[in-house]
């Protein structure tokens, strides 16, 4: 990435998009029709989130800010984690992007205590879970080292950083994103990885209450 602050009087000027685009995803698989369900479901009471609950899937388009490679095309069935960062959080303050506000269609900016204002720049990601072949290939770069498996399959499950598609056959651009972003940011991804690998207590606890059946095999 480069420094942007030479070209952002062009950027300003640009039109912003500001509202949400289309998703672009993979074919359909045909599947059977199973029949209709014309029981309606229970709404269950609404959980208090924790402080570091990820939000639920919503139905839409991709976020106005989120940069996305021409024709990429995102999986069916998977939640998509559009994640953003102020760049004054990373080690390298200095790389971002602009994002317009869509309240103003002007770029977010900072006030300075003098009364003056700074653009924010901003890194960003999209995420989705891993895949068993996805989990083993983070695996093999741990190459045995538990502390490493687990940034790894955190940066697996990296499939876009600042527009640009990640291509673990090639390696490249994840390696400059994951160091540059700083152990700050690479810490929330990796509180990220948990929540979507892992079931929450709630469904944990309905999981060991309700969905295991134990038997003696003894006489």
């Amino acid at each position: 990435m480069n420094d942007k602050s030479e070209e952002f009087e062009e950027y300003e000027q640009a039109a912003p998009r500001i509202a949400e685009r289309p998703l672009e995803l993979e074919p359909e698989e045909e599947v059977e029709d199973e029949g209709v369900d014309d029981e309606p479901e229970k709404e269950e009471p609404e959980a208090k989130r924790t402080v570091f609950d990820i939000p639920d899937a919503a139905p839409g388009g991709l976020p106005p800010w989120v940069l996305v490679p021409d024709g990429f095309r995102f999986p069916r069935g998977k939640s998509l984690i559009f994640t953003r960062f102020k760049s004054s959080w990373t080690d390298t303050p200095w790389k971002g992007e602009p994002i317009i506000d869509p309240k103003t269609g002007k770029p977010y900016v900072e006030h300075r205590p003098d009364g003056s204002e700074k653009v924010i720049l901003w890194r960003q990601c999209v995420c989705w879970q891993l895949s068993v072949g996805d989990k083993r290939l983070a695996i093999g770069r741990s190459m045995g080292d538990f502390q490493r498996a687990a940034d790894e399959m955190t940066r697996q499950m990296i499939r876009i950083a600042d527009g640009n598609r990640i291509d673990w056959t090639e390696g490249g651009y994840v390696e400059v994103f994951w160091n540059e972003i700083g152990e700050r940011c690479r810490g929330l991804l990796n509180r990220i990885f948990n929540r979507l690998h892992v079931l929450d207590v709630e469904s944990t606890a309905d999981f060991l209450q309700n969905c295991i059946e134990v038997r003696s095999s003894n006489s």
